[in-house]
C-alpha cells in the first residue's frame, strides 16, 4: 500500500505535456508544456463530477480531493511542491548545486522529515529518481525516458521491500496529441493489471494553457482538474 502511495503521489505532478514546447536542456516546466513566464501552478482535482447538457461540470467545488501547487525558478525547475487533501498533507523542498538539481526533502505537515530524494543523470536521455526512507534505506526508484524535446516518453517506477528486493514495477507510457498530453498507459508488470488514463481540455487560458481538465481512467470520467497559473 505504501508503495501504491507513492505512485498516486507521482500521478499528482502529472497534468500535461506539450510536445510544442522545445528547449535544450530537461526542465520541468518544459516537461509540463506550459507556455509563458510561469512563476507557479495550483491544480485542484475534483472527483465529484457530473454531466449536466452535455458537459461534465463539477457537481459541489468545496469537496476537493486534493489541491497541488508548484512553485518554478527562472529555470523552470522546481522550488517547492505542496500537496494538501482531507487525510493528507505535505511539502517538498528541492536542493541544488549550482543550476543543478540534486534532490529534495519532504516534510509532513508538522514540519518533519520523512523522505528525501536524490537525482542521478544520464545524459540528455534521461534521469532516476531516487526516495529514501528517514533511516537512509531506499524505496523507491522512479525512472524518466526522455524524447528529443526533453519530455517524459516513459516512466518505470519500481517499489523496494525491507530487504531491497522489488515488491512492485509499473511502466507508464506518455501519449500526445494535438501538442498535449492525451494519454497515459500504465502496466503494472508485477500485478498483470492495466490502466489507461485519457485527458480532455475543457477549457484554455490566454497563453494557451489549459485550465479545466476532464481525466478518465480505462474509458470512463473520473475526475476534473482545475488549473490556475501565476504568470511572472
Amino acid at each position: 500500500m505504501k508503495t501504491l502511495n507513492k505512485i498516486v503521489s507521482l500521478f499528482l505532478f502529472i497534468i500535461l505535456i506539450s510536445c510544442q514546447t522545445q528547449s535544450g536542456v530537461y526542465s520541468d516546466l518544459n516537461d509540463y508544456g506550459y507556455r509563458g513566464k510561469v512563476k507557479s501552478v495550483r491544480f485542484r482535482s475534483y472527483n465529484n463530477i457530473i454531466l449536466r447538457q452535455n458537459k461534465w461540470e463539477v457537481k459541489d467545488s468545496l469537496q476537493v480531493s486534493y489541491t497541488m501547487t508548484h512553485t518554478f525558478n527562472e529555470d523552470g525547475n522546481f522550488i517547492e511542491s505542496t500537496m494538501k487533501s482531507p487525510n493528507d498533507s505535505y511539502q517538498m523542498i528541492y536542493t541544488y548545486t549550482g543550476k543543478i538539481k540534486t534532490g529534495w526533502q519532504k516534510k509532513d505537515s508538522s514540519g518533519n522529515i520523512v523522505e528525501r530524494g536524490e537525482y542521478a543523470y544520464n545524459g540528455n536521455k534521461g534521469f532516476d529518481e531516487t526516495y529514501f526512507d528517514t533511516q537512509g534505506k531506499k524505496v523507491h526508484v522512479s525512472r524518466y525516458n526522455l524524447d528529443q524535446n526533453h519530455h517524459t516518453k516513459t516512466l518505470e517506477d519500481l517499489g523496494y521491500d525491507n530487504d531491497g528486493t522489488v515488491s512492485f514495477r509499473m511502466v507508464s507510457t506518455f501519449e500526445d496529441k494535438d501538442g498535449y498530453l492525451y494519454k497515459v498507459s500504465q502496466e503494472y508488470k508485477t500485478e498483470n493489471k492495466k490502466d489507461n488514463l485519457e485527458f480532455t481540455i475543457l477549457e484554455k487560458d490566454k497563453f494557451n494553457n489549459p485550465i479545466k481538465v476532464l481525466v478518465k481512467k480505462n474509458g470512463k470520467p473520473n475526475q476534473i482538474r482545475w488549473v490556475t497559473i501565476e504568470y511572472v
